[in-house]
């Protein structure tokens, strides 16, 4: 009478020699895998620190801007408003690039509306040519609002 090569002691006897090498296996898989997605959300949370920045010093611009020279004709040095209003351009131009050049963040972004509200209203509006001043820093309230919900919810903050 022959006996079974897959008897319960030769089974034991090849995962104990095998069970490791696939315990490793799994474990380096699942690290890899962890790693990944924790590099993926440092990466988010840049991005939307990136446009947050931009926003805030192109708001912080403005104010300065219109604190300088909004309604004031004479008494003002034209280089002075020359060089303002290119740093203000400067700042408009950071925003709408860091809204432009998103890797990780696009399509929260893109579905938020804050980069539409960004070109239609706010990066659109020269301060020169604002019937109302309030209303510019209500829009970047607006676009300012919308980004830090949709990082919230894309970096699943709400959870925590």
């Amino acid at each position: 009478m022959s006996v079974p090569w897959f008897t319960t002691a030769r089974v034991y006897a090849a995962w104990a020699a095998v069970g490791p090498l696939v315990g490793v296996i799994i474990g380096a898989w699942l690290a890899a895998r962890w790693q990944r997605k924790k590099w993926i959300l440092e990466n988010k949370a840049s991005e939307y620190r990136g446009i947050l920045d931009a926003l805030n010093s192109y708001r912080l611009l403005l104010a300065e801007y219109h604190a300088s020279y909004r309604g004031s004709i004479s008494g003002v040095d034209v280089t002075e408003r020359r060089d303002a209003q290119l740093a203000l351009g400067r700042a408009q131009d950071a925003v709408s690039n860091a809204f432009a050049d998103r890797i990780f963040t696009r399509l929260a972004v893109s579905q938020s509306d804050a980069g539409r509200d960004w070109s239609t209203h706010a990066a659109q509006k020269l301060p020169d040519k604002m019937a109302n001043f309030w209303v510019e820093p209500k829009l970047l309230d607006s676009v300012h609002d919308k980004l830090v919900e949709a990082s919230q919810d894309d970096l699943k903050l709400h959870d925590a």
